[in-house]
């Protein structure tokens, strides 16, 4: 894991609208203020807030009335955020979508105001609802799926990870939309799945990842509040999946998974499980049936997953930071300066970018699989 820090320019935020792949500086100017909230858990959205402008003459709103900013014209509306020192590297937006309300204010006294409101392209797949059961008959295992959703929505492929194969055909119920049952194979697995930058991601947390950069924030510095919570409660160390065996109904297909097998990898730290055995002598154990496995390998690994989702939210918290672009959801964070318990890297579950009077911030909330060691 490498530490990144960051030493800018924090006193020049600046963003970027395009819509329908054009910048649109005249709206920008408008704007009061901007807001990209970013979950894993549902679809992300914006807000934008501009002032008003009417004309005296023809009587005709700026904004209200302009096809620019019609939620019945679906024009893809991107949105970025950063510094004017790092103008340059304004390459990536934190949203794609399309606008989909649209609420004026006109006050009794001062300038009208129109809020504008989107989502990320989560919306399109919330909004395909199947009206009969949907039989997946050629894709072999729930990648192919995730594959084949993701290409009818016109979606790029982002991290789509390699799945156990059912032992039969998967099925998406009537009235089930496209969104909610990607989410339900997804929590079953227990992987992730969510939309960023046009792209589906269907994949096992990055708790543990390592390639990547890590960015640090130090409690004083860049990072202004942090508010954890730490609960052993819902932990478990060991886990077992027991399937139905089609070739012999009475020895049901079983996987197990501990500890050992997906390791809680940090330095000065142990994972919550290690804590609770510790203080109650013995092993939280968990166990799961009826899941639709076709192999002792298949159940290991669905109880590998099971056991990582029970266990990485030991501690939870509430951030806010100066604005830090990079921070997106489904990445780690290092965060400092917070004592031995509670110092250590985070895996970043939310994020709301916002730019306003205040400048630009982040707020964001994070998750941990381990405690620090006193």
């Amino acid at each position: 894991m490498e530490e990144k820090a960051f030493n800018l320019d924090f006193y020049a935020p600046t963003f970027l609208i395009k819509i329908g792949g054009k910048a649109q500086e005249e709206l920008k100017n408008a704007v009061i203020s901007l807001d990209v909230d970013e979950n894993l858990e549902s679809a992300s959205m914006f807000t934008i807030n501009i002032n008003e402008g009417l004309d005296i003459k023809t009587q005709k709103f700026t904004w209200l009335d302009n096809k620019l900013l019609d939620p019945t014209e679906g024009k893809d509306v991107e949105i970025y955020m950063g510094y004017a020192s790092r103008a340059k590297e304004l390459k990536e937006p934190l949203i794609t979508g399309i606008i989909t309300a649209l609420n004026p204010s006109f006050p009794s006294t001062g300038i009208p105001t129109l809020s504008v409101q989107g989502y990320d392209h989560s919306f399109c797949l919330q909004k395909s609802v199947v009206k009969k059961k949907r039989t997946f008959d050629e894709e072999k295992d729930y990648e192919a799926i995730a594959k084949k959703i993701a290409a009818e929505h016109n979606l790029g492929v982002g991290d789509i990870d390699h799945t156990i194969e059912p032992c039969k055909k998967i099925t998406q119920n009537p009235g089930e939309s496209d969104y909610k049952f990607l989410k339900r194979l997804a929590d079953r697995l227990g992987y992730e799945f969510f939309i960023m930058d046009k792209k589906l991601y269907f994949r096992k947390p990055r708790d543990n990842e390592k390639k990547k950069k890590v960015i640090t924030l130090g409690w004083g510095k860049e990072l202004i509040s942090f508010n954890p919570r730490l609960s052993t409660a819902k932990v478990v160390s060991k886990v077992t999946v027991k399937g139905h065996n089609q070739k012999n109904p009475k020895k049901p297909i079983i996987g197990v998974a501990t500890l050992k097998d997906i390791g809680f990898k940090e330095p000065k730290a142990k994972s919550a499980a290690e804590s609770v055995k510790t203080c109650q002598k013995k092993e939280v154990e968990t166990s799961e049936h009826d899941f639709p496995v076709c192999n002792e390998e298949d159940a290991k690994a669905l109880a590998e997953a099971l056991l990582m989702k029970a266990n990485n939210s030991v501690i939870e918290g509430s951030c806010e930071c100066i604005g830090i672009p990079e921070l997106r959801p489904g990445t780690n964070v290092l965060i400092n300066g917070i004592g031995k318990r509670f110092s250590g890297k985070y895996y970043i579950k939310s994020v709301k970018h916002s730019i306003g009077g205040s400048g630009y911030t982040v707020s964001f909330e994070v998750r941990r699989g381990g405690i620090g060691t006193i």
